[in-house]
């Protein structure tokens, strides 16, 4: 059977929870919070007069905090996978006011992500911070240098220790200004059942495995960020945080396809189809909402025995990363289809040198039309 689907609902019991902020209507959204005396959040407009976001911090407002709090999403259940997504917005300082400077820039300090039941209550100055809080899964975006090395970089934490660090750049000057774009750019954050953790960063990829990782049960969210001597804007928005819990799955309750019918299935899925016109409008229900019409894809396909990939977008590319560990002799190949049998899928080399950064191999390649399946192969 060959069938083009255009339209569908989607029914995921295992999800605990999904909820999108876009602070669209510049108000405060329910349940969340500005938490701590002193707090300097806020919900303001992000300087387009056509849209609002979360202020942590701003410019020209040294020696302050900000922190933004978002409850458990998943009333108190054990959520063993998690995928968070939000834009990111620093930089805009030009130390007139706020004076401080380090490598030569004005700017500070950053901000973190922080997942955990044991976060700071209430917050203050420097907790959470740009350096994250409590001992479950944090992700930091740190512009300034404590003279620790911790910064300028991005980082991930588990059980208060790092387990994953890009110092973006060796000139730590310039390390900074990749950080202090002052425009929005995409951050995101995955975390699947067998604790791989994922943090990427407008285009720069962050993998960790979480030892002893089993889930969070009861988790909350706090974005936090300080200045001092140095300041910056430090802005989120359109953030979205969908968590599942264990034995989580898919099912298609209804579908419409373009031609064809009869049934299809391999494993656990089934897919039966009736010959009909194609529906290229829109279908929604309960948090799902999905536009009809086609779609290319971009997708992975595992070697045995070869690292894993992993997909993202970054800015109209893709990135594929794997770990290096383990990947001495692989080769990045691609395909525009798969054939059945699959020994007669024609696979050819793709032709980008691997950048190498904290254990991690990636290549950035331009987001093409139509489909593309990646895969490692030692020849």
């Amino acid at each position: 059977m060959r069938a083009s689907l255009c339209a569908l609902w989607l029914f995921v019991p295992g999800r605990l929870g999904a909820q999108e902020f876009g602070f669209n209507d510049c108000m405060l959204p329910p349940g969340t919070s500005f938490p701590g005396a002193g707090n300097a959040g806020r919900i303001a407009d992000d300087g387009t007069g056509t849209n609002c976001c979360v202020h942590l911090t701003d410019v020209n407002q040294g020696g302050s905090f900000g922190v933004f709090f978002v409850p458990d999403q998943a009333a108190g259940n054990n959520v063993d996978h998690v995928h968070m997504h939000w834009r990111s917005l620093v930089g805009g300082d030009n130390g007139r006011v706020c004076t401080a400077t380090q490598f030569d820039r004005p700017g500070a300090d950053g901000y973190s992500m922080s997942w955990g039941t044991d976060l700071p209550n209430p917050p203050g100055y420097g907790n959470p911070g740009e350096e994250g809080a409590g001992t479950g899964l944090i992700v930091t975006v740190d512009t300034f240098d404590n003279g620790g090395g911790e910064a300028p970089g991005l980082e991930i934490k588990w059980k208060g220790s790092r387990v994953a660090f890009d110092n973006i750049n060796a000139d730590q000057g310039l390390a900074k200004d990749f950080l202090r774009k002052g425009v929005f750019v995409e951050a995101d954050v995955t975390v699947d059942v067998s604790g791989n953790a994922t943090f990427t960063y407008d285009g720069r990829v962050l993998t960790a495995t979480l030892a002893g990782w089993s889930g969070i049960a009861g988790g909350s969210f706090m974005f936090g960020s300080r200045t001092g001597g140095a300041c910056d804007n430090q802005w989120i928005d359109d953030l979205v945080i969908t968590a599942f819990g264990p034995g989580s799955d898919f099912k298609l309750d209804w579908f419409a396809v373009a031609a064809g019918g009869g049934d299809s299935s391999g494993g656990d899925f089934k897919l039966s189809a009736t010959i009909g016109q194609p529906d290229a409008g829109n279908v929604a229900g309960g948090d799902f909402a999905i536009t009809g019409g086609f779609w290319s894809i971009l997708t992975v396909s595992e070697t045995p025995g070869a690292p894993s990939l992993n997909v993202s977008l970054a800015e109209g590319s893709v990135i594929i990363s794997w770990p290096d560990s383990g990947s001495a002799g692989f080769d990045l190949e691609e395909t525009a289809a798969l054939a059945n049998p699959s020994a007669n899928t024609l696979w050819t080399t793709v032709n980008v040198t691997p950048t190498a950064n904290n254990g991690t191999k990636s290549v950035r390649l331009p987001l093409a039309a139509g489909n593309r399946f990646y895969r490692l192969h030692k020849p």
